[in-house]
């Protein structure tokens, strides 16, 4: 006897739980490309902190410093708000979790670079 239950189609392929591809996470990949705007940032600041010192910029009331301060203090919140994402991203059930790896890891890297940094011109200075 043949029968067939209307409400559960046949099944013609043997499809097993390793064979099914995962969907990417949204707030992983928002967490890359945060991470990669963040390192940006941090980038283009300390690079403009670097040109205004060899220039003599270097007054603490200077316009200039006082934004570059702020470029660098807003990369850091932007580095932390990035890292939350990343750890929720990462305890998502059913989601891939490649982005939200790379996403903590570009955000560990340019998080520890500039404390270092700021680290360095501390002792430094």
């Amino acid at each position: 006897m043949d029968y067939q239950d209307p409400y559960y189609p046949p099944q013609t392929s043997y499809e097993t739980p390793a064979d099914r591809r995962l969907k990417h996470s949204g707030l992983g990949i928002a967490s890359f490309l945060i991470s990669i705007a963040s390192g940006m940032v941090e980038f283009v600041a300390v690079l403009a902190a670097g040109v205004l010192a060899a220039q003599g910029v270097v007054d603490e009331t200077s316009v200039a410093i006082m934004l570059v301060g702020f470029g660098i203090l807003a990369g850091l919140g932007l580095a932390m708000v990035d890292g939350a994402l990343g750890i929720v991203a990462l305890f998502l059930p059913d989601r891939n979790k490649v982005f939200a790896v790379l996403g903590l890891l570009f955000n560990a890297i340019v998080f520890m670079g500039v404390v270092g940094l700021i680290l360095i011109g501390i002792c430094v200075g």
